[in-house]
């Protein structure tokens, strides 16, 4: 099975969006299903002129999917990401988008080839890389059970399958790229 790491990809006049809701920050620091009772917040950053909407918002450090992601997940059942719904304030509000949130992770970084650096000691990750690198001897001998998932050391990048992949070119899903995970030696 192949792996490839979901980047952002930006489209033609898309908007950048920033997180307005300190809840937030606690999708970045756990890997733990989350349950919010008020819907988190996106808004449009008012300093550019685009406006458009992508598949897959750009948003600081978290990825937000449209429901046309959620469904392709949901009909697939792909295993690893839990989505959590938002509000997009976009020229209006607008529903319909979910925070792609992690549950799965796997102790897989190699922090040396990756250039890590910024270790938290209180939430046991790196703050930087310089680019993701996967220790090749801990990949073979992990049992990934998920089809998506993120380093467990390293949490700002998805990797997913090939099957998520594919199914997310099949349906032309704007606003994401795909590169090959690289290994170290």
């Amino acid at each position: 099975m192949q792996y490839f790491v979901m980047l952002p990809k930006f489209e033609d006049e898309e908007g950048l969006y920033q997180e307005s809701d300190e809840k937030m920050n606690l999708m970045n620091i756990t890997d733990k299903p989350l349950l919010f009772y008020k819907k988190p917040l996106l808004e449009v950053q008012d300093i550019y002129t685009q406006r458009r909407f992508s598949d897959v918002l750009k948003a600081g450090s978290c990825i937000s999917v449209s429901d046309k992601v959620q469904r392709i997940f949901f009909e697939h059942g792909f295993q690893g990401a839990q989505f959590i719904p938002l509000l997009v304030n976009n020229n209006g509000t607008h529903d319909g988008y979910a925070f792609m949130h992690k549950i799965a992770t796997y102790d897989l970084l190699d922090p040396i080839t990756s250039e890590a650096d910024g270790f938290c000691v209180d939430e046991n990750i790196y703050t930087h890389i310089i680019t993701l690198y996967l220790d090749k001897a801990r990949f073979k001998t992990t049992n990934i059970e998920h089809d998506i998932f993120m380093c467990s050391t390293y949490c700002s990048e998805f990797i997913c399958n090939e099957r998520v992949k594919k199914a997310l070119e099949d349906a032309n899903v704007t606003g994401i790229e795909f590169e090959p995970v690289e290994f170290s030696s």
